[in-house]
């Protein structure tokens, strides 16, 4: 039982569980990324990965692979020194009766 409950703690940590408060987009400007890869390691649900493609500046900036694991909490945001990646809601967040 403790086990099932350490997973469900970290589950609701991760932003899993049965409601997803809000929706958002991942935006990448490209000629602002060199590449770090910070966005990447820092995603706690792993949402981004390189993209083999080349930005404008020569680097390989990131993509959102695995949109539908995103939570929006703008990790990959927050950790971007050039300030390339921001994210953008969709639907406004609210306190929806879903609880």
């Amino acid at each position: 039982m403790p086990e099932e409950a350490a997973q469900a703690v970290e589950a609701k940590a991760l932003g899993g569980g049965a409601r997803r408060a809000r929706k958002c987009t991942i935006h990448i400007i490209e000629s602002r990324c060199k590449g770090c890869g910070f966005c990447i390691e820092f995603c706690p649900r792993d949402v981004l990965e390189v993209s083999e493609t080349l930005a404008p500046n020569g680097y390989h900036p990131p993509y959102a692979a695995r949109m539908d694991q995103c939570t929006c909490c703008r990790t990959c945001q927050l950790v971007c020194p050039d300030f390339a990646i921001y994210v953008a809601d969709v639907e406004p967040a609210s306190g929806s009766a879903e609880s």
